[in-house]
């Protein structure tokens, strides 16, 4: 029983993690630089997204975790482009995010050790005291992103290499599962890839990014970011995609091997 509660109890740092990893992730792909199968001098264009997103599992190497902590976030996102040639244009980002932490159900504290009313917390300074975590929807904006891409190639296959410069844009609380973000600068290297076949009406898409970060406590974090497109157009106005993304982090973790020896977080809190 004793094993079971500690595992229990350390599981919000992972998941904390893990809900950071999964809003960033697809902010930063809706934040990538919007690709055309061609551009001209003054082209624009501006976009207004929104997505919810909701997460209620998690796993490590020794735990898998269903409907106990859940998130949902709000995310809209104001995003443009300016074409200054015929080669090079200029992007801009900006989300704003609400999210907020919903405790399981069957704890009267919700069992997080990042809540110091919670009878489990842990007796230390947290980098961030602002405390979020009630329950409620908490946000604002987020990261603001810039940059510039350069048409390398253009064709039934169009490669546009960009780079661009994400920095937060408030204050906003870092430390929690209802956080926004990591308020860290970033600096994504990418190219972008789509290929749209001759008399068709599919088009798939590629993007990967080498991503330097702020370092947190003088740690790298820098990251590869990627993802995957298939999409068709059923009218010149109307089409469907499916996506997928991958994150992988050079100096991450392995839970619950970077702490511990002992899976179960039997020497809990002492190794952590």
């Amino acid at each position: 029983m004793h094993t079971g509660e500690t595992g229990k109890r350390n599981l919000s740092a992972e998941i904390r993690t893990a809900l950071f990893a999964c809003l960033l992730l697809v902010v930063a792909f809706l934040s990538a630089p919007a690709q055309a199968q061609s551009q001209s001098k003054g082209d624009a264009s501006i976009r207004l997204e929104y997505q919810f997103i909701h997460t209620d599992v998690f796993y490590d190497d020794a735990f898998l975790v269903g409907d106990y902590w859940t998130t949902d976030s709000h995310i809209g996102l104001l995003s443009g482009d300016y074409a200054f040639s015929d080669k090079w244009s200029m992007y801009a980002a900006l989300p704003y995010v609400q999210k907020r932490f919903v405790p399981d159900p069957n704890d009267p504290y919700g069992g997080d050790p990042h809540n110091p009313n919670d009878p489990w917390w842990i007796d230390f300074v947290p980098p961030d005291k602002r405390f979020i975590d009630d329950g409620d929807y908490h946000g604002g904006f987020q990261d603001l992103s810039v940059g510039v891409r350069y048409v390398a190639l253009e064709g039934p296959l169009t490669v546009t290499p960009y780079i661009g410069y994400g920095w937060p844009t408030d204050n906003y609380p870092f430390y929690a599962k209802a956080a926004i973000g990591t308020r860290l600068w970033n600096i994504p290297v990418g190219v972008d890839l789509m290929y749209i076949p001759y008399f068709s009406d599919w088009y798939f898409r590629g993007n990967v990014a080498y991503v330097f970060s702020e370092q947190p406590l003088d740690v790298n974090v820098d990251y590869w970011l990627g993802s995957l497109k298939a999409g068709y157009w059923f009218s010149p106005r109307f089409s469907v995609n499916g996506f997928m993304l991958f994150k992988y982090l050079r100096n991450g973790y392995v839970l619950p091997w970077s702490f511990t020896d002992d899976p179960t977080y039997g020497n809990y809190p002492v190794d952590f």
